[in-house]
């Protein structure tokens, strides 16, 4: 788990859509859209390109998921907020990276879409 000393400094940047995919987790159905956007510092130069894999969850995801045309690969975007996240684990011995960048406010056809927080239940008191 992330701890707050490790908390990332927020990105932004711009792109272009390359990939799309969305997905519900299993077993509590969380919507997950995952996209790769290829940035582009030197637009005369593809050897250049970067990709960047972004993912938004829960209402942000439905959100872009529900616009209408649909997103594209090729569509333009900007990710004005953004966190890395990096999480190491184990699969069948070998250690295997996650990385990825979690979108919170993306830009898209001149309206931004923001997610929203998640309220922590209130610690109950006993009695």
């Amino acid at each position: 788990m992330t701890t707050q000393a490790q908390k990332q400094k927020p990105v932004a940047f711009s792109g272009t859509i390359a990939k799309i995919w969305f997905r519900r987790t299993k077993p509590n159905q969380v919507p997950v859209l995952t996209l790769v956007l290829a940035e582009h510092p030197d637009p005369t130069d593809a050897q250049k390109t970067n990709f960047r894999r972004v993912v938004a969850t829960r209402e942000l995801a439905e959100a872009l998921v529900a616009l209408d045309p649909p997103l594209f690969v090729g569509e333009g975007m900007e990710v004005k907020i953004g966190y890395p996240f990096r999480r190491v684990y184990k699969i069948a011995g070998k250690e295997k990276v996650n990385e990825c960048i979690t979108l919170w406010i993306a830009r898209l056809r001149g309206k931004d879409f923001v997610a929203k927080r998640q309220k922590k239940e209130a610690a109950r008191s006993p009695g």
